[in-house]
């Protein structure tokens, strides 16, 4: 029989934390469990290691696709060109200009929000990236932030998704209304609102406005 030996490969040497645990959990020496498959294109929210001694697999698997169909890893960041932001390969394309979004994934869509309070257009400064994601601290580069006075808009991209969030740290003690703007062949998905307690609050809803 052949001999068994550690892993010794740094590529191959398993550093996931999680599988860490699973393996000290079940008895298994992490020394003999070498990273198999990465995430890819064929499995693009799958990866996997061996264990060398039972020639059995370990699967990790998440709800988040981690791979483009390009076979790219997703490491959702906004990337500065000039005066705009592009997202990182993901499974969309994203191009921030001002306060403009150009989204593409097959089809396109393009908005450019304005925010009212008691009908007075309220404005804000140039977006800026956020270090660390204020939703995960394990992405980091991947919001940007456009600040009101009254509230901030954030913008956040993960894999294989784009989500944008107006963010109030008081009562604006008035009618907030945010106007979109949209044009193209898709549609947005709004969420609705929620105050700090996470309770939902009443809200109008059209295909372009949201009135609360």
């Amino acid at each position: 029989m052949p001999v068994i030996r550690k892993v010794t490969d740094p590529a191959k040497i398993v550093t996931d934390e999680q599988v860490l645990k699973f393996l000290a959990k079940r008895g298994v020496d992490k020394d003999y469990v070498e990273f198999w498959h990465d995430y890819n294109a064929q499995h693009p929210n799958a990866k996997f290691y061996r264990d060398l001694k039972s020639n059995n697999l370990i699967g990790v698997f998440t709800s988040l696709i981690r791979v483009n169909e390009d076979n790219v890893k997703i490491e959702p960041q906004w990337i500065k060109q000039g005066d705009d932001y592009v997202s990182s390969p993901n499974l969309f394309a994203c191009r921030v200009s001002g306060k403009k979004v150009e989204f593409s994934a097959g089809k396109q869509i393009v908005w450019e929000p304005q925010l009212f309070l008691n009908g007075i257009e309220q404005f804000c400064g140039k977006a800026k990236i956020l270090l660390v994601d204020p939703f995960n601290e394990n992405y980091h580069g991947n919001v940007l932030e456009w600040d009101y006075g009254i509230c901030k808009r954030w913008l956040r991209i993960i894999p294989g998704y784009l989500f944008e969030r107006w963010i109030f740290q008081s009562n604006p003690q008035g009618e907030v209304r945010i106007k979109h703007n949209c044009i193209g062949d898709m549609q947005l998905g709004f969420g609705g609102a929620r105050d700090g307690r996470w309770f939902d609050l009443e809200a109008t809803v059209t295909s372009d406005e949201e009135i609360i």
